[in-house]
């Protein structure tokens, strides 16, 4: 009815637009039902009928009787039509899907439950409230209670469809108005990806097919409104640039369905390079069918740690790093030529299959480095230029302190040297690796070029080592120097401090920007890095908090040594794990391998200090207890399998070295192009093909079960 009617005196019934319908009436019935019928022989799949139980719930309101006539035939009225519905697709040969609303619920009884039987729906709907959209804050306790009410008296079975209900009068009354009217574009965008990470992970949670729908195109903003789509329209719409927010859910969208093969994932293994089996005499083409052979879904197989020649014929490299780095990479098939091919023979053998390729934080920039795709040789006066300055963000401590403080951590330079007095020149001089900033526009460039290279070369997913790292490190240095400790800290100060930010916002803008190269290129990439560890070491932990982690598709967490050199998971520890991971992370999928790369590392006992036998028992234990483990908590939980090239060292003095292939210094010295890399027979990374080991039939035999 026209604005001006303020009061049921002014009705006028030949004046109104439109009349509320009765739901027991023949007529009316016949016409929904015509509407309906239009629809399906159109092609529809699907319909909602709007406001269907709502005469019922009104009358139920009014007299505050559930069973009285008016609310009963009100209510069997509604079931009425929809069982018509989809009898007459079935006349027509087709299923189609019938939804409404639930406040069929609320027709209660003195006990409060709902005195009618279940509509034969096949999905329901609800909506974000507008205190919601407007406080961009989605209610856990409104919607826990919503879908622990669907679950009780729907099952499990019945789809939930959760949106933003378009403003039927005035922008300020109704979801999508204040969506489209009172957040900006960047907090309509921030908006979505929040709900949309909230509804998969309810989805997760209480194991129902809950959706958020995304607002793409169409829902009225208001009679008032006046931010219009295209400068014209009342109607919202994703590509109006008053709006832009098509592209998050492009996104999203994209993720989302990317997310369903990641989650799917059984089997995985680590091979470190693919092509690394050459100087042991394996083929690219064996390496390959090891991997047929495991029916592998998914395996991270090239690590970029340091610089790499473009192709065995790089004289450049040769004469920037060296003649004897060179020949060596290109022996052990580590150029970026070597890694495009192995990527198209594994694509091609294995289409379905995940590659993982990754890269690590921590180097970059070395020292003298060179950019993968400028070709831009980094000397070290440029990487220098790259690296963390405490000072420039605020901090008091020098950049000759940090730089040192962090590579005596990694034992990079002698344990007698005071950080607090090095100089400047020193620290830069004998160095061979820096810790760069990611704030750094010139870092940024250099680490996405390392990323982008790898997904030009064929890359699906990507991990990335210690990324967390500058910010931990960010929330140390304010920890000390404001506070005066880091273990005592009072963390949630640290994260509000606008240098802390700073480095978590860089961090995070670098994620989406891999994301949103992939989708540039046509495909979702899939991007991750360490998860929970398990164990509390400040300020690391903390970063890993819920809305400040990056936008991870997957995180990765180790066995401990403690487990490996017990041989027995510690299932307390798990169950942390996992229950700060989903606080954390939701629902992604979580991969556990053996780290590796330090004194006395995970994949350093189980080489070293465990016989073949222990390996293989233990290898079973542990798949064994993460395939429970994720059926348990309903989420993807995937061991990798040690297969290939997993480094075993460092390894203390005068302490025993167990290498792979010592062979080729005798046995099968015919096939080896080298004898070993530790300067003695046999190298220094895992393989489980290896006779010192022998693993891999196990692996097998494991990876059999899961298909």
């Amino acid at each position: 009815f026209p604005s001006d009617w303020d009061s049921p005196s002014d009705y006028d019934w030949q004046k109104a637009y439109a009349y509320y319908p009765d739901i027991t009436n023949i007529e009316f019935q016949e016409l929904q039902l015509s509407w309906a019928k239009k629809m399906i022989d159109s092609g529809a799949d699907a319909i909602w009928i709007d406001m269907l139980f709502a005469q019922a719930r009104m009358f139920y309101e009014l007299t505050k009787d559930p069973y009285h006539p008016a609310v009963k035939e009100a209510y069997e009225a509604a079931l009425k039509q929809i069982d018509e519905i989809h009898k007459y697709a079935k006349k027509k040969g087709k299923y189609v899907y019938v939804g409404g609303w639930t406040n069929f619920l609320e027709i209660k009884d003195k006990n409060g439950e709902p005195v009618y039987p279940m509509p034969n729906f096949d999905f329901v709907v609800n909506m974000i409230w507008e205190d919601e959209v407007k406080n961009k804050n989605l209610s856990e306790e409104r919607w826990n209670t919503f879908f622990t009410k669907v679950k009780k008296y729907l099952g499990n079975d019945t789809l939930i469809l959760v949106f933003m209900d378009e403003a039927a009068v005035r922008w300020q009354d109704q979801p999508l108005g204040i969506f489209s009217q009172y957040l900006n574009k960047t907090e309509q965008a921030e908006f979505l990806e929040m709900a949309d990470s909230f509804f998969s992970q309810k989805r997760e949670e209480f194991n129902l097919p809950i959706t958020f729908v995304y607002p793409l195109h169409g829902g009225w903003m208001g009679t008032n409104a006046k931010i219009l789509s295209f400068g014209k329209f009342k109607v919202y719409d994703a590509l109006a640039p008053e709006f832009e927010t098509y592209e998050t859910i492009k996104e999203l969208a994209q993720r989302k369905n990317a997310l369903g093969e990641l989650k799917s994932v059984k089997v995985a293994v680590w091979y470190q390079y693919l092509t690394g089996g050459r100087v042991i005499g394996r083929s690219d083409e064996e390496a390959i069918k090891i991997l047929k052979d495991l029916n592998v879904d998914l395996v991270r197989g090239w690590w970029r740690w340091k610089p790499l020649p473009f192709s065995p014929e790089d004289k450049q490299f040769e004469k920037v790093f060296g003649k004897e780095k060179f020949e060596k990479l290109v022996l052990s098939g580590q150029t970026w030529q070597d890694y495009e091919n192995i990527l198209k023979l594994f694509r091609k053998e294995m289409p379905n299959s995940i590659f993982m390729a990754s890269f690590g934080l921590q180097f970059i920039p070395r020292a003298k480095d060179r950019d993968p795709i400028t070709g831009e040789i980094i000397t070290r006066d440029k990487a220098w230029q790259m690296t963390f300055d405490p000072q420039e963000h605020g901090f008091k401590m020098s950049k000759a302190e940090y730089q040192c403080i962090q590579a005596k951590k990694r034992h990079w330079v002698r344990k007698d040297i005071n950080c607090k007095e090095v100089s400047e020149e020193f620290v830069k001089n004998n160095l061979s690796v820096y810790w760069g900033d990611p704030a750094n526009k010139d870092w940024q460039n250099f680490a996405f070029h390392i990323a982008q290279k790898l997904i030009d070369g064929g890359a699906d997913a990507i991990w990335i080592d210690q990324y967390l790292n500058p910010s931990a490190n960010a929330i140390a240095l304010y920890c000390l120097e404001e506070q005066g400790t880091i273990e005592n800290c009072n963390f949630s100060k640290a994260l509000k401090d606008e240098r802390v930010k700073e480095i978590i916002n860089a961090q995070r803008k670098f994620i989406d920007r891999i994301h949103k190269y992939g989708l540039s290129k046509g495909k979702y990439i899939f991007v991750g890095s360490w998860g929970v560890l398990g164990r509390i070491e400040a300020p690391q932990e903390s970063v890993l908090i819920k809305d400040l982690v990056p936008n991870y598709d997957f995180v990765v967490t180790t066995i401990s040594q403690e487990e490996v050199y017990n041989q027995k998971i510690d299932a307390q520890r798990w169950e942390e794990i996992v229950k700060k991971h989903k606080e954390i992370f939701g629902d992604i999928p979580m991969f556990v391998w053996f780290d590796t790369g330090y004194y006395y590392s995970p994949m350093h006992i189980f080489s070293q200090y465990l016989s073949k036998k222990e390996q293989a028992e233990f290898l079973e234990k542990v798949d064994r207890f993460f395939v429970d483990l994720s059926k348990k908590e309903n989420l993807t939980i995937v061991f990798v399998y040690p297969v290939s090239g997993q480094m075993m060292g460092p390894w203390k003095e005068g302490e025993k070295m167990v290498l792979s292939f010592q062979c080729c210094c005798d046995s099968c010295k015919d096939k080896c192009l080298i004898s070993g890399d530790q300067e003695k027979c046999g190298f220094g990374s895992y393989d489980a093909l290896a006779p010192e080991f022998e693993t891999y039939e196990t692996i097998k035999e494991l990876a059999q079960k899961k298909k």
